[in-house]
């Protein structure tokens, strides 16, 4: 069975993202990394909340993505002013590997979409709270440092969310 990604890949989405990133003096590799892998996986949440909006069977997971949609778009146009005043260019669409998990998830509908959209959001959401963990902790920058620090109660409150509703789901 495959394993279907939405948010962040943490450490192994660099490897996958083909986006380049302009010559940037202003943020560490770590910095860069981050806000690269941040970019990626609110891209691919946003198209995947979306998708959910429309194909989940179950009301409190069309509520659940409705919320993923704002709070992610919010966050991702954050990040992009943020990126932006550092001359640091970020992804607009999702990679490949978020594009062909989304039009997976496309065909799906009811109960088996609300299944693998809901435990995808849960182990995303693992993987997003630690890779803005450290960032909260250790970034260099100021900027992204307080970026990843308002942004990690929200992606905590996410998890829960997540949890709860595939307890139900």
């Amino acid at each position: 069975m495959l394993k279907y990604r939405y948010a962040t890949l943490a450490f192994h989405a660099m490897a996958l993202c083909t986006v380049p990133l302009i010559a940037n003096a202003n943020l560490s590799s770590n910095d860069t990394t981050f806000a690269q892998n941040a970019a990626m996986g609110g891209l691919a949440e946003i198209q995947a909340a979306r998708v959910a909006q429309k194909n989940a069977s179950n009301d409190d997971i069309k509520k659940f993505a409705a919320q993923m949609d704002k709070d992610h778009t919010t966050a991702s146009n954050e990040l992009m002013q943020v990126a932006g005043s550092k001359g640091l260019a970020l992804p607009k669409e999702p990679d490949a590997s978020h594009t062909a998990e989304l039009q997976h998830m496309s065909k799906l509908s009811g109960a088996a979409f609300d299944k693998q959209y809901m435990q995808g959001q849960v182990a995303d959401h693992k993987t997003t709270v630690a890779l803005f963990q450290q960032a909260a902790t250790s970034a260099q920058d100021p900027q992204v440092k307080a970026y990843a620090q308002k942004y990690l109660p929200i992606l905590q409150h996410h998890l829960q969310m997540a949890e709860a509703v595939r307890v139900g789901s």
